[in-house]
């Protein structure tokens, strides 16, 4: 069977090759009608056809392609963010290459360079804290750079990230309405990215505009593990009785399913014993006993207006950096 060409999508669909080229390639978008696009597009996938992505870049000096780098997806809220970018990028016809870095500041490096080497059209980067390296300038320079969820202020790319500080703030706020003074909070103040040292600052907000001295709450450093909040539990409970908190925020909802396991094994019940509130309303959130009350981070639909932001700086439009709302999702560990 003969491979369906571009002039068999322009015969069928009754327009010129120029106007199938435009819709697919996501080209001068304003110079066809949304119409007269889903038509072409409806047309493409009766016949079959199938772009060759190496014709496109040769002719067109683009690949389709555009890199992601971020620290982890296995068992993070980002697996949500990646299904978001990649719903905008089959939509117009991308390939996404993933890096996970693992945490490894030096591979932020390494998978920038090769992306650059692989001359993609754009990237979306999770950056963690680190010194400021010559690659990531070169990037930023020379390829379509957007950051989200943290940004390196010494990169010159927009930003699309969440207000980590107002989550923790909410988090807190809402368990002082609840009643509680005795606040413990496991923190990710100590991991790269940055999200912890904010949360913690957003929960020592909520406690002093409420008439609480910080000093006087316990703050344990765990990261985002789930190990790392079972273990923290137990810090927790060997606190004497007077002085054992009420509530807990945990920095992830990971942290806080640990912690309550700890604390079932130990005989104390939640909410009647410790109240409970997480982060990050991971999809299994509403799943365990009890449901978890926790904040929301807009995952998908940051990864669709980042991806779909990047595909316009592609085509050369101007990008500013945008910050997303968290959100309490109340359930029953309060």
């Amino acid at each position: 069977m003969m491979a369906v060409t571009i002039k068999d999508v322009a015969r069928e669909a009754g327009v010129s090759v120029c106007t199938v080229s435009r819709v697919l390639n996501n080209t001068y978008k304003n110079k066809v009608s949304e119409q007269t696009r889903k038509r072409i597009l409806e047309v493409s996938e009766e016949l079959g056809y199938r772009p060759s992505l190496i014709a496109r870049g040769l002719k067109g000096k683009t690949t389709n392609l555009v890199g992601l780098v971020v620290p982890d997806i296995a068992a993070s809220f980002l697996a949500n963010t990646l299904m978001g970018i990649q719903s905008i990028a089959e939509e117009y016809s991308y390939s996404i290459l993933v890096y996970t870095t693992m945490s490894n500041t030096a591979k932020d490096v390494e998978y920038l360079r090769i992306l650059k080497e692989k001359r993609v059209d754009g990237i979306l980067w999770l950056p963690l804290n680190q010194k400021p390296d010559e690659v990531f300038r070169e990037v930023a320079a020379e390829t379509k750079l957007l950051q989200i969820y943290n940004q390196l202020e010494s990169v010159a790319a927009p930003a699309f990230l969440v207000d980590q500080f107002k989550g923790g703030y909410l988090a807190t706020e809402y368990l002082i309405k609840k009643g509680h003074t005795k606040i413990a909070h496991f923190s990710g103040a100590n991991v790269l990215d940055c999200h912890g040292i904010q949360r913690l600052a957003g929960y020592k907000k909520a406690l002093v505009d409420n008439g609480i001295d910080p000093s006087t709450q316990l703050v344990v450093e765990t990261g985002y593990a789930w190990e790392s909040g079972y273990e923290a539990a137990k810090v927790l409970l060997n606190q004497p009785y007077f002085k054992r908190p009420t509530a807990l925020f945990a920095t992830a909802d990971m942290v806080a399913w640990g912690a309550i396991k700890y604390f079932r094994q130990n005989g104390l019940k939640v909410p009647e014993d410790i109240a409970v509130v997480g982060y990050d309303n991971l999809y299994i959130a509403d799943k365990i006993d009890p449901p978890l009350t926790t904040i929301s981070q807009p995952k998908e639909q940051l990864g669709k207006i980042a991806m779909d932001s990047l595909l316009r700086a592609i085509e050369g439009e101007p990008i500013s950096s945008m910050l997303f709302e968290p959100e309490l999702i109340v359930r029953n560990s309060v």
